[in-house]
């Protein structure tokens, strides 16, 4: 209310406006930031109107405005300092401004000692960018430098983004153990974020590189925060394990896939995926069709029965109801390979060798 009298009394009071403007922005960002928006207008000049609309449309999430006032401001403004370069640059990478944040980094960076605040800002976001233009060898050359600095892992200047980005660099540069040592820095920094080990778990699986895949589901399992879901990512990650080509002992990888597989389905023993994942694993380690899954197909037909609405999981009824009628051909149990084969027909109804396979049991 003191503000709005003071900008009652003086409606191009700068300093009433930019107070009323963050003190409004809490239940009213729009209007906090029109209020800006019109005082600048009045005083085009103002560094400190610029920057403060400039950092509430960044809190507005209007990335691409905000870095554009900001750029406005410097350009404009003789009394601006390295660190108003440096969250130029920050605005310019939020707003996907990639290349512009590289040249107003690098050349912020040419002005500076690296013991100067802001060296290690204008690094970072050197490095951030080359990444998203996918310039990974200057990228990596760049984290290298940065790096040097560090004082330890709790090194305040140093961010759990800083250690991801410098090691994905480290991995596109074909540095895989430099790249491992980082990601293990970063989840050290920041052990209750148990997303990044997930995420490399299922990376290193896709890439064939098991033993690093089971090194990150495994600390996965070493959190406080994981659940059931990473038995069962770690169930599917000894399947890649046991079809895999140039694995020598399939028989153990089937064996530890499965007791994973089981431990998620002790959680949620009707979990489509769970149920899946172990049927997979049974499947391959059976080789032909003896029954061993059975059961699970089985689970997997109730359950998917059960949903409101089954179609999306059509696929997997397929799936099962093959395995299920093809098993019960092989035992010579003709009603029940009936049974199956019609219940199978009836949601993939254009199947031709269904359809004959009812027309010879049917005789």
């Amino acid at each position: 209310g003191k503000y709005e009298m003071a900008m009652t009394y003086e409606p191009n009071n700068i300093e009433a406006t930019v107070k009323y403007a963050d003190t409004y922005y809490h239940v009213a960002p729009e209007l906090a930031i029109e209020r800006l928006k019109g005082i600048i207008d009045a005083n085009p000049n103002s560094a400190l109107v610029q920057r403060q609309l400039s950092e509430k449309l960044y809190e507005h999430g209007d990335f691409t405005e905000a870095a554009q006032r900001y750029g406005s401001y410097i350009s404009n403004s003789a009394n601006h300092f390295p660190k108003d370069e440096a969250r130029y640059a920050q605005l310019l990478y939020f707003a996907n401004d990639f290349q512009n944040c590289y040249d107003v980094a690098s050349k912020l960076k040419s002005t500076l000692q690296p013991t100067d605040n802001y060296y290690i800002a204008a690094e970072r976001m050197m490095m951030y960018s080359l990444e998203n233009l996918g310039r990974w060898d200057e990228a990596a050359a760049i984290g290298k430098d940065m790096f040097t600095y560090q004082k330890g892992l709790d090194d305040p200047a140093f961010n759990y983004k800083d250690l991801v980005m410098y090691a994905k660099a480290l991995e596109e540069t074909k540095q895989p153990e430099e790249a491992i040592k980082y990601y293990n820095m970063a989840i050290a920094k920041n052990p209750d974020n148990v997303e990044l080990a997930r995420s490399l778990a299922t990376q290193y699986a896709d890439a064939k590189q098991f033993d690093m895949a089971l090194t990150y589901a495994n600390k996965v399992l070493e959190s406080d925060n994981h659940s059931d879901v990473d038995y069962a990512n770690l169930a599917n990650i000894y399947y890649k394990i046991a079809v895999d080509s140039a694995t020598t002992d399939r028989a153990s990888a089937f064996r530890e896939g499965l007791k994973y597989a089981d431990m998620a389905l002790a959680a949620k023993p009707e979990n489509l995926t769970y149920l899946y994942y172990k049927a997979n694993l049974q499947v391959a380690q059976e080789g032909k069709n003896n029954g061993a899954a059975l059961n699970t197909m089985q689970k997997l037909v109730d359950v998917i029965k059960q949903q409101a609405d089954p179609k999306p999981f059509y696929g997997t009824l397929s799936y099962a109801y093959s395995y299920i009628s093809l098993y019960y051909y092989g035992q010579k149990n003709t009603a029940k390979a009936l049974e199956y084969f019609q219940a199978w027909h009836e949601i993939d109804p254009s199947n031709k060798g269904i359809s004959d396979a009812i027309e010879l049991l049917s005789k």
